[in-house]
């Protein structure tokens, strides 16, 4: 009964990431999300920030978590490693939406936009046409890189606490990121040249 709960107590929170992570990834209309690098981002970076977590409190509590170190340094090194393939896959699309594409207009010519839609800003304008994290997009991806590496170093030397900092802020930036650079292709009717 034991070993039972054990694997559900591994499982289940895995699964609820797992299907977290494939809501994001079926969201057509938002390209950021829409690929192959959100669910193994989503997985990754809860597995490494829970071992960092379980590392801090290992040592906090004096227990032996040696053990996990190379783990959880391997996890970081190719989470970190599959965020930048996931920019760089994002920043450079295969197939970038444009206004042209998403009226179906494409083959007369540029699309100019005479009125916007509404007067308003709507729910997805002020969720998804989020342009000041864009505008900060740069600074909070060298934030994330820098405190990611820094979380890994201070594995290596032993300093789990440093650890545990670092790795908090990379992902509440990579986090705020995610969701602030993503664009809805709603965006291309309010005037956004591509999405």
């Amino acid at each position: 009964m034991q070993s039972m709960l054990s694997g559900a107590m591994i499982v289940m929170p895995l699964l609820t990431v797992f299907t977290t992570s494939k809501i994001y990834q079926s969201l057509l209309p938002i390209p950021a999300w829409s690929n192959g690098y959100t669910t193994p981002l989503y997985l990754g970076f809860s597995l490494a920030t829970g071992g960092i977590l379980t590392l801090a409190l290992g040592a906090y509590f004096n227990m032996p978590t040696e053990i996990f170190s190379i783990n959880i340094m391997v996890l970081l090194a190719i989470t970190g490693l599959a965020k930048v393939l996931y920019w760089r896959s994002v920043d450079t699309p295969k197939n970038p939406l444009t206004a042209e594409a998403a009226t179906g207009l494409g083959h007369i010519g540029k699309v100019h936009h005479l009125e916007g839609p509404h007067t308003e800003a709507n729910y997805l304008l002020k969720e998804m046409g989020y342009r000041v994290g864009r505008k900060h997009s740069a600074r909070l991806r060298q934030i994330f890189h820098i405190c990611w590496i820094l979380s890994l170093v201070a594995i290596y030397v032993g300093i789990p606490l440093l650890a545990l900092i670092n790795g908090a802020i990379a992902i509440l930036a990579e986090r705020w990121l995610f969701f602030a650079e993503a664009k809805h292709t709603v965006t291309l009717f309010y005037g956004e040249s591509r999405v």
